[in-house]
């Protein structure tokens, strides 16, 4: 399946991004947004953190290892979050992957919080995930739009998973973003 791309006007203002995947449409970008069918609001869950915990974002820029401009693609939903900045944040400010993801608006404090993810337990975790599903590596594939070697490339641990991946499938198959990163012991979304 092939992403095309539209532009549309959307109230004589602004332009939409609409990718076509299939018979699928998904607003890409609206207002200078990154979403996913109009859902995902990680960058106003990060920007709350952010001015609650008092930090610049010049000092979330250098906690992050990123430029300054990086930073505030991320907070703005310019860009996405990638997974492993996704993890320092959950650890820095004490909330949950899911919670950061939009997935839940509840904070799930029952996860455990550390530097490094384990790329080798996340890919057993996508695998059972896989499995536990009746999903092949080809089918999770052509759901996410890549190919089944990179979804080989996640499950055997060579790879690290994108984000708007983890987004995807623990929206549409209700489980926990933090279970399937090794964060929590809980699959299923509380």
């Amino acid at each position: 399946m092939v992403w095309k791309e539209h532009t549309y006007p959307l109230h004589n203002y602004y332009n939409t991004n609409i990718a076509l995947w299939g018979k699928k449409i998904i607003i890409l970008k609206c207002m200078g947004k990154l979403s996913i069918g109009g859902t995902m609001l990680y960058y106003e869950c990060l920007l709350d953190l952010r001015k609650d915990n008092n930090y610049t974002i010049m000092e979330m820029s250098k906690l992050l290892n990123t430029s300054k401009s990086n930073y505030q693609r991320w907070e703005t939903g310019e860009r996405f979050i990638p997974t492993s900045s996704l993890n320092e944040i959950s650890s820095l400010f004490k909330v949950s992957v899911d919670y950061l993801l939009g997935i839940t608006r509840i904070n799930n404090s029952d996860i455990s919080y550390f530097d490094k993810l384990n790329k080798k337990l996340i890919g057993h975790n996508i695998k059972k995930f896989r499995q536990e599903n009746n999903l092949s590596q080809k089918e999770l594939a052509k759901f996410l739009n890549t190919s089944q070697s990179t979804i080989s490339a996640y499950e055997n641990g060579h790879t690290l998973i994108l984000s708007i991946f983890i987004y995807q499938i623990c929206s549409k198959y209700k489980i926990s973003a933090d279970w399937l990163l090794g964060k929590s012991t809980h699959e299923k979304l509380k």
